[in-house]
């Protein structure tokens, strides 16, 4: 769906080393099929490109994750997921970093979102992670809006990256701990991680997370 051209946009802008994951890059269990890519990003970090179908290819769902662990930026996370005729979009946004980002360093990112307010929101419940999503995150869900949110998604990621640029240097060791604090409370609640504990079991699914989506230093 747009996992494609996104992934296009962060192959010019970075050197992207694809990395070896074995039996991580394809799982297929109980009707839903994985397929997942990881990349060392040179200088910056880590990046993971997930791909899912299930019910027949009636529900999809794709996830971009960039990680920064040389940069003090946030975690960045685009998902698009179709069931059936809706589809949802996830721009998100988490606080992981060592230091706060400088005072509207963000206001590009809350300008999409105010520009975008007339689109129908996704509501969900509380989160044990909402404390650390920025307010500037997205999310939208609704019927025939994928050519939106492809336009949408694009727009965020180069935005995002033009914060990438400006933010400062980290050492590695303090923010892979930060990052740690967030990826733990995926694994202990996060609804992704206790599906694939119930396709593979709880310590691959430590060891996807850790090595593989997060790519943890």
């Amino acid at each position: 769906m747009l996992n494609e051209g996104l992934f296009e946009i962060l192959n010019k802008e970075f050197k992207l080393n694809k990395l070896e994951i074995g039996e991580y890059h394809k799982v297929d269990k109980k009707g839903m099929h994985f397929v997942i890519d990881s990349y060392e990003v040179e200088g910056i970090g880590h990046l993971s490109i997930l791909n899912m179908k299930a019910m027949c290819g009636l529900m999809r769902m794709e996830s971009i994750i960039l990680t920064t662990y040389e940069k003090d930026a946030p975690l960045f996370n685009i998902d698009v997921i179709k069931v059936l005729n809706k589809t949802t979009l996830l721009a998100e946004l988490y606080d992981v970093q060592v230091k706060p980002l400088r005072e509207n360093a963000l206001k590009k990112l809350k300008d999409i979102k105010n520009n975008n307010s007339s689109l129908p929101l996704y509501k969900t419940e509380p989160r044990w992670y909402d404390s650390i999503k920025y307010k500037e995150s997205l999310g939208y869900s609704g019927k025939k809006l994928l050519p939106k949110y492809q336009e949408i998604s694009t727009e965020y990621l180069n935005e995002f990256l033009q914060i990438l640029k400006s933010c400062k240097n980290v050492d590695i060791k303090e923010k892979s701990e930060m990052v740690k604090v967030y990826v733990n409370g995926l694994l202990a609640s996060g609804p992704t991680a206790e599906q694939f504990s119930k396709l593979i079991g709880k310590e691959k699914t430590r060891e996807l997370f850790y090595e593989h989506i997060f790519g943890v230093r």
